[in-house]
């Protein structure tokens, strides 16, 4: 067992540097006008690795730009399907899917009584998770969007974790304020990681999946490690900008 253990994880890194290595290179052929050379490289990409740095230089390649539709009153937040064919967004109570090369809307949906606030996709896009800051967390097909199950708690923000089928979630309330990892196949807690002081505002995997970072609106960032729950690291961003404003948004580099 420990030796198959070893092996996936062996396999994963390899996958891994592969991925950065054509990043980087897609990026320098992009700067280089070698725009060709540049898809190839993007399309070498695994695509379980594939996140908002991929899509990004995606933008570069093509030739036009695509107008989506809008939210009667704004989205909130958008994500992009691993495979760069979908593309969910979120606003007030609805959940809508783009076809991403067109910018057709496919499918609108709306489950979450309250409005939504976030999504995200699985690292094999057979998932689609939405949330919003009332009730729940739903679970849907990552193809149709349609409802699989719902977690029983409202969420400030989601994320995937690059590597399995784990979801890190953000629920806040009165009592409260925590980060919590889910099975996003069977629905089961997983495990708590644990508490801010004030509301979380954001959770982010790394992309080895091995440790999740969350920020609360008092601009502290915290680093946890997903098999033990400790937190491993602990900083305070407060002061850092000109507006000394709280956190946000946590995002980590690939």
């Amino acid at each position: 067992v420990l030796r198959h253990q070893e092996g996936i994880r062996i396999k994963h890194e390899a996958r891994l540097t592969t991925y950065l290595s054509n990043i980087v290179d897609a990026q320098t052929f992009i700067e280089n006008g070698r725009i060709s050379q540049a898809q190839e490289r993007l399309a070498e990409c695994p695509v379980e690795h594939r996140d908002w740095e991929w899509g990004w230089l995606q933008r570069f390649c093509n030739q036009e730009a695509i107008t989506f539709g809008r939210h009667k009153d704004g989205a909130w937040h958008v994500a992009c399907s691993p495979t760069g064919t979908t593309v969910a967004s979120v606003g007030e109570h609805e959940i809508r899917l783009w076809n991403a090369r067109t910018g057709e809307l496919r499918t609108t949906l709306n489950e979450h009584p309250s409005d939504a606030n976030e999504v995200a996709y699985s690292h094999d896009g057979e998932r689609l998770a939405t949330c919003d800051g009332g009730t729940s967390t739903i679970i849907r097909d990552g193809s149709t969007g349609a409802a699989i199950f719902k977690i029983p708690l409202a969420s400030s923000s989601i994320d995937f974790s690059p590597v399995d089928d784990s979801l890190a979630a953000a629920h806040n309330t009165d009592e409260q304020h925590v980060v919590t990892l889910w099975n996003s196949i069977t629905g089961e807690r997983i495990r708590e990681l644990g508490q801010h002081e004030t509301n979380v505002a954001s959770v982010d995997f790394a992309p080895d999946g091995k440790h999740v970072f969350s920020i609360d609106i008092g601009a502290v960032v915290k680093q946890w490690d997903v098999e033990t729950a400790e937190c491993v690291h602990e900083w305070s961003t407060t002061g850092r900008t000109s507006k000394n404003q709280g956190g946000s948004c946590v995002a980590t580099s690939p």
